[in-house]
């Protein structure tokens, strides 16, 4: 992008009228920054990613749950016994 050398600058004067907050970047401007959302809802993302960790959990057996541990039946057949 190339300008015109002798274009009127506000180095030292303003210049003339009011050119407005615009810039040759117009273009490639968006109008949402999503970090600046996840900076404003930072509790609710990180409830939300809480949530998201537990139900992967439990989906997946965790500690706890019906993998996690062994059974009594289990225990029995380990042991040699039956009931």
């Amino acid at each position: 992008m190339e300008y015109d050398p002798d274009r009127p600058d506000n180095l030292y004067d303003p210049v003339s009228g009011d050119p407005g907050a615009h810039d040759p970047f117009d273009a490639e401007a968006i109008p949402v920054s999503r970090q600046l959302q996840f900076a404003k809802h930072r509790r609710e993302v990180g409830v939300l990613a809480a949530l998201l960790i537990a139900l992967v959990a439990t989906l997946l057996g965790g500690p706890g749950g019906d993998g996690g541990s062994p059974t009594d039946a289990d225990e029995s057949s380990r042991n040699g016994s039956a009931e």
